[in-house]
């Protein structure tokens, strides 16, 4: 395919605009955290919940486990003297 000097000068410049577009998404790509969980459930919680679920709304018992891990966490803070 034949390209005139313009249409050369054109591709050219978008074909680096897309580089660094790639180059940017590769940064924000390394730079992203791979999602964890702050704390690791055993499998005997993981069997509970999923029974627990198979029966209540899952939106519900997620309510619920929320508000209690709140009121286990703040228990647990040490008391300023």
């Amino acid at each position: 395919m034949k390209l005139t000097e313009t249409e050369q000068v054109q591709l050219s410049k978008a074909i680096d605009s897309l580089n660094v577009g790639l180059d940017a998404l590769i940064v924000l790509y390394n730079e992203s955290d791979d999602e964890q969980l702050f704390f690791e459930p055993s499998e005997a919680l993981i069997a509970t919940y999923n029974k627990v679920t198979s029966t209540l709304d899952p939106t519900v018992v997620n309510d619920r486990l929320d508000r209690l891990m709140i009121a286990m966490l703040e228990a647990m803070m040490p008391t300023k003297s």
